[in-house]
Order: structure tokens, then C-alpha cells, then sequence
């Protein structure tokens, strides 16, 4: 009998094991073009584009981590004014970025953040909005003022088990 098997850090998995695990990746945006949103509120994505383990919870814009691990998450806001967003796991802010102005030319901001947190199995992932204003979403032809074409995305997928 062969065995076929491999090593992620430190830790033999067999071919079973990976048959046992739920993908972990996701990647969420926004339905609408223009989306009004507070600051100090958590973004509530609506726009699920790939979540094969239904790891992401739409009703409260939190990625809630399946196994104990280390994540890797990205976001990028495109937003009306300084665009600045705040990471939270279980409702605690743990890394943030604030562009205070425009970088695009046409009154919109940017900012994008990559992330890598260790998470236990049930832990909460959420954004938290930093400024009140207009976060962009989804580009469609001819409802982009001077032609924006950037959008607003949480990403994110567990590097490996603990």
C-alpha cells in the first residue's frame, strides 16, 4: 500500500485529510455602485463572489474561520472621501490604513491593506469603515462619474492549519 502525504508546517497530511478540510477562501464586494455608509460601521458586503465553504456571513459582514490557523485577508475601499478602514477580529480593531487624500484625480481615494492573523476556529473577521461617505462597488458601464473603474473587495483564505 502507498501512502501518499505532505507537510504543512511541521504537521503530516494524508490525502484524507484534504478531503476532510472545507475550502476556506473568499471574496466578497458590493452589489451597487454607490453605497452610503457611517463611519464606525462594519461593512456589510452583499455581493458574494466566491465562498464554496460558506464561511462568510452577509447579515454581518464577518468571515467567521472555519479551523484554528494562519489567515492571509486583503481589502481595498475606493471611497468618496479618505478612504481608511479598520480590520476587526471578534469586534476588535487589529490593523487599519487612512489615505487622507485623493490619489485617483478625480476626487475618489484609495486604500488597500493586506493582512495576516493568526484565527482559532469560530473567530470573526469584519471591516469597519473609517470616514462617513460613498464606498464604490461594482463598476458598470456608464454609472462611473469620470470614469472610475476601481472597486471595493474583502478577500481572504487560511495559509495553513494550527
Amino acid at each position: 500500500m502507498t501512502i501518499c502525504g505532505f507537510f504543512i508546517s511541521g504537521k503530516a497530511f494524508t490525502k484524507e485529510h484534504v478531503l476532510q478540510i472545507q475550502p476556506t477562501g473568499f471574496s466578497v464586494s458590493f452589489v451597487n455602485w454607490a453605497n452610503t455608509v457611517q463611519a464606525g460601521s462594519i461593512l456589510q458586503w452583499d455581493d458574494i463572489r466566491y465562498d464554496p465553504g460558506q464561511n462568510f456571513d452577509s447579515t454581518t459582514g464577518a468571515y467567521v474561520a472555519p479551523y484554528d490557523g494562519f489567515y492571509s485577508f486583503n481589502v481595498a475601499i475606493a471611497n468618496n472621501r479618505r478612504a481608511g478602514f479598520f480590520i476587526l477580529v471578534d469586534g476588535k480593531r487589529v490593523n487599519y490604513i487612512i489615505n487622507p487624500q485623493s490619489s485617483a484625480g478625480d476626487g475618489s481615494t484609495h486604500a488597500t491593506l493586506g493582512v495576516h492573523i493568526n484565527l482559532k476556529a469560530g473567530q470573526r473577521v469584519q471591516v469597519e469603515i473609517y470616514e462617513t461617505g460613498t464606498v464604490y462597488g461594482k463598476y458598470t458601464s456608464g454609472s462611473a462619474a469620470n470614469g472610475i473603474l476601481t472597486r471595493s473587495y474583502f478577500t481572504g483564505t487560511m495559509v495553513y492549519w494550527e
